[in-house]
């Protein structure tokens, strides 16, 4: 048995070193090293950085104190370390990706979705992902987290494992992620994110687990993900996704064309929705009708009622009075079920689920 170990071991140091074990040349370790090349960060440079957002903390952070007594952190105090470390030469200088951890840990302990630090290009404009999403619900009461879409199109499609039938497609329920329960998996993960509670960082590392913008995210510290899910005929099986990097378009950069004007706009969200867009197109076929990049409905059958759902994805709309008509006429159109409606605003700011 302790033979079997050490080779498993092995084979995934093996597999690490190795260019040709990556299933795809977009793949995260080979962005990550030609980035490191590309956007190396000076000593000086990064003491401008650390000042500029001393500035911003101390002089225009209006709820920095409130964020110290609700979450007992100092970032004020972890720049000026940061910012003595520079300046004395104190440390040798590390991966500029290694600085922008640091700066984005210290942004993030105030857990703020609107107080950020954003990575230059190539991050910027660059979304890491693995080619399927994961939803979480209650089946009898009991918390369960599921498959629910796999890329299709530009990319390689998940593949079926071998072994007693089992396949990696939606529908399956994931149990394991490297190791770890699904479930304390989402948290470790929500603990980087945004989110003044813990139901809200579960929430945000659950929507950020497979999609990561890295225009304000860490990059994964793996670069390729065992997942143990059971499968629809029930067996529990093993499949390996390696993490990808999806580069914005011009399209998804004007997608949300009243971005710029909004200041509350929670901008990995924004992104998130893009990505989503695009590797996870919506067949329209079914819809009863829809609002580009807002919202479509569906008719839905639950316990043998007919419903009318509607999944809100986005509030930026340029005219609120004409989405409130569009809205209205749309709910009352003929064939739209008028016996109740589902409002699914997952994703949003305070968002869940809601029937009415």
């Amino acid at each position: 048995m302790a033979e079997v170990e050490v080779g498993k071991r092995l084979e995934l140091l093996e597999i690490a070193d190795s260019p040709s074990a990556r299933k795809t040349p977009k793949g995260l370790g080979e962005f990550l090293s030609s980035c490191e090349r590309q956007a190396r960060l000076s000593r000086q440079e990064r003491l401008r950085i650390v000042e500029q957002a001393m500035v911003l903390m101390e002089m225009n952070y209006v709820h920095l104190p409130m964020k110290r007594s609700i979450h007992a952190i100092d970032p004020i105090q972890q720049l000026k370390l940061l910012r003595f470390q520079l300046a004395e030469g104190a440390l040798d200088l590390e991966t500029t990706i290694g600085f922008h951890r640091r700066m984005l840990s210290i942004f993030g302990s105030t857990r703020d979705l609107h107080t950020l630090y954003l990575l230059p290009k190539p991050y910027r404009d660059c979304t890491a992902y693995l080619p399927f999403l994961i939803e979480q619900c209650y089946e009898r009461g009991a918390q369960r987290f599921i498959v629910t879409r796999t890329a299709t199109s530009g990319d390689p499609a998940t593949a079926p494992d071998d072994g007693d039938g089992a396949r990696f497609e939606p529908g399956v329920e994931v149990l394991g992620w490297n190791g770890v329960p699904i479930a304390r998996a989402i948290e470790i993960n929500g603990e980087s994110q945004a989110g003044s509670n813990p139901h809200a960082r579960f929430a945000r590392g659950l929507d950020n687990l497979t999609i990561r913008p890295l225009n304000s995210s860490l990059p994964p510290d793996e670069h390729w993900v065992d997942i143990l899910y059971r499968a629809k005929n029930g067996v529990f099986a093993s499949h390996r996704e390696y993490w990808l990097v999806h580069k914005a378009s011009d399209a998804d950069d004007s997608s949300t064309p009243n971005s710029r004007k909004r200041t509350a706009l929670d901008l990995k969200r924004t992104r998130i929705l893009e990505v989503k867009k695009t590797l996870y197109p919506r067949d329209d076929t079914a819809t009863l009708g829809s609002i580009k990049d807002v919202l479509y409905a569906l008719k839905k059958t639950v316990n043998g009622q007919t419903l009318g759902y509607i999944r809100l994805f986005n509030f930026e709309v340029g005219d609120t009075s004409k989405f409130v008509k569009s809205f209205i006429n749309l709910i009352t159109k003929d064939g739209f079920p008028q016996d109740g409606l589902i409002l699914d605003v997952r994703g949003n700011p305070g968002g869940n689920i809601r029937a009415a």
